[in-house]
């Protein structure tokens, strides 16, 4: 059975009922096997104990932040341990050679759209919600990023395209 026939027995076992007519496997994915059925619903199965550990806890800021975000973002409508649902968001993924090819109209109405976002974001009441936030396991003092920087640097910047390194 392949990867994609084994997600997709799964999402038969978890919705019975949906008539799929079509199933694609994201692979762009790094924590998670993402399915796009019927090009209108995302299945999102963690690859690892880590992404899993923390599905939780996405699913939880994702609902959180509905009431505060204008823009569309995921709205969870199945999860277990094991997978999230949502409806899938129209369009395409930002990718740098796409927006190095928008007009400057474009690449302003982008500028616009993230800053709309940013702020939106920013602008959410931590103090009402601040109880229901996962604490960060990002904590460190700046010596601490500033070594975590240099082995990057060390390690990973030779695999890297130049405008990545930047």
């Amino acid at each position: 059975m392949t990867d994609l026939a084994h997600l997709e027995y799964r999402i038969r076992k978890i919705a019975p009922a949906l008539a799929i007519r079509s199933v694609r496997l994201n692979g762009e994915g790094l924590m998670n096997d993402v399915v796009i059925i019927n090009e209108e619903l995302v299945f999102r199965f963690p690859k690892h104990e880590y992404a899993s550990k923390h599905l939780s806890d996405e699913i939880n800021l994702l609902r959180l932040l509905q009431p505060y975000i204008t823009l569309q973002i995921p709205e969870p409508l199945y999860h277990n341990q094991d997978v999230l649902a949502y409806r899938l968001i129209p369009g395409e993924t930002l990718r740098r050679d796409m927006l190095l090819k928008l007009s400057e109209d474009d690449k302003q109405a982008v500028a616009d759209q993230l800053a709309q976002f940013l702020k939106e974001l920013h602008g959410v009441p931590v103090q009402q919600i601040a109880a229901e936030i996962p604490r960060a396991d990002a904590l460190m003092k700046f010596e601490g990023w500033v070594n975590v920087y240099e082995r990057i640097r060390e390690k990973v910047f030779h695999l890297l395209l130049g405008h990545l390194r930047d």
